[in-house]
């Protein structure tokens, strides 16, 4: 029985439509610090090796925004599906 994500679906309904579960924590996590830190200290994190470090790969998922940004970035120029910094900093 996974009683911790049958409680967090009672409480969020949103979170039964997700399919919150301990490995959708985990992946977010993993995905996180593979943002933060990248590639080699999600792995880490993750548990992963270089023997099993593909592994790492179903953890790790770019979202179009986040590709057009690097574009944009790359590039300097503008690019249509990048999310738009406001005057704090912060993407919309």
């Amino acid at each position: 029985m996974n009683t911790l994500a049958d409680r967090i679906q009672e409480k969020l309904p949103w979170a039964g439509e997700l399919g919150v579960s301990p490995h959708w924590f985990r992946h977010t996590a993993v995905t996180a610090i593979e943002r933060i830190a990248g590639y080699a200290v999600a792995r880490a994190f993750a548990g992963h090796t270089a023997e099993n470090g593909e592994a790492t790969n179903t953890y790790i998922k770019a979202q179009e925004t986040e590709v057009a940004q690097a574009v944009q970035t790359m590039t300097g120029e503008s690019h249509p599906l990048a999310r738009q910094a406001e005057p704090d900093g912060r993407r919309t």
